[in-house]
């Protein structure tokens, strides 16, 4: 539909081990994490393994 907005949130919600991480490594994590959701919804039609996001994720 031409002239139409949609708007989408996704809310996440992060634990983690305090005794293994601290606020300044999971903040770092997590700004990645976002930065790699707003990579996905610009190119929904690129493999998420073909993001620069994800450079250097080793599986």
């Amino acid at each position: 539909m031409m002239g139409s907005s949609e708007s989408h949130v996704i809310i996440t919600f992060t634990l983690a081990n305090s005794d293994l991480f601290d606020a300044a490594t999971i903040a770092p994590m997590m700004k990645h994490f976002q930065n790699l959701l707003t990579a996905i919804v610009a190119k929904p039609e690129q493999p998420v393994s073909q993001s620069h996001q994800t450079a250097f994720i080793r599986v």
